[in-house]
């Protein structure tokens, strides 16, 4: 999937990069909603030494930012679920008022696991380049 935009900023070497959102209906305005695309920023490696107002093209796999996607929100979730399921099965003996809130503190020990696993992930991603960005000559 491809996508024009315009280098607004640069710090260091990341750009900033503000993309044109279309609207989730699509452009045929039959419905009368009155749908608008609005911008966004992205924040990118400056990898080809692009200047202030030149026009970029950012190139990014479907695939592989679904996955992505899926990996920062369900996963969190999943773990946050086994934790508590976890903390079920095994039964500590402790006072039964407080068997649901030690099962919950135990699932977000679980999802904070998954933040450090993600966080380890990434690191290895950052090398594996998701999005590829190339200037656009016009």
């Amino acid at each position: 999937m491809n996508k024009k935009g315009f280098v607004y900023k640069i710090d260091d070497n990341k750009l900033e990069v503000i993309l044109m959102r279309e609207a989730s209906c699509g452009s045929c305005s039959s419905c009368g909603g009155g749908c608008s695309p609005s911008t966004f920023n992205l924040d990118i490696e400056n990898s080809i030494d692009a200047e202030v107002g030149d026009l970029v093209e950012i190139e990014y796999k479907s695939k592989s930012m679904i996955l992505t996607t899926a990996l920062l929100y369900v996963f969190p979730l999943i773990m946050l679920v086994v934790g508590i399921l976890v903390a079920n099965a095994i039964n500590f003996d402790i006072n039964p008022d407080l068997n649901d809130l030690f099962s919950f503190v135990f699932g977000l020990v679980f999802m904070i696991i998954s933040y450090l696993i993600i966080h380890l992930i990434d690191k290895k991603l950052k090398t594996n380049q998701l999005i590829n960005i190339r200037k656009v000559l016009e």
